[in-house]
């Protein structure tokens, strides 16, 4: 086959990932192997098993991104975990009938 012919087939360095290996995954994410495989156990990220070699999907890491970014936005500006969980648990008391 001429070499003509092969000018059309991109470079593997060019070529857009669709699955990574769980370490790229973890790089990704930010995140260490374990809240990796919990994602996937929840659902959060696709995967599967190729034999032994496990791929993620890329397309899923950026869905669950986009998720929790738009869960972020919805939160009060500034406000933390703990600052929101401490406000619900302060209204749920707030709201208990007292005892008669």
């Amino acid at each position: 086959m001429p070499t003509s012919s092969l000018k059309h087939i991109a470079k593997p360095d060019t070529v857009e990932r669709v699955m990574v290996r769980p370490s790229t995954a973890c790089a990704m994410l930010d995140c260490g192997p374990t809240r990796l495989y919990a994602l996937i156990k929840d659902g959060e990220v696709a995967s599967f098993t190729d034999g032994r070699r496990r791929c993620i999907s890329v397309a899923s890491i950026y869905d669950y991104n986009a998720r929790c970014l738009a869960h972020a936005s919805k939160a009060p500006a500034g406000s933390t975990a703990k600052q929101t969980a401490a406000s619900l648990a302060s209204r749920k008391t707030a709201r208990e009938p007292e005892a008669v």
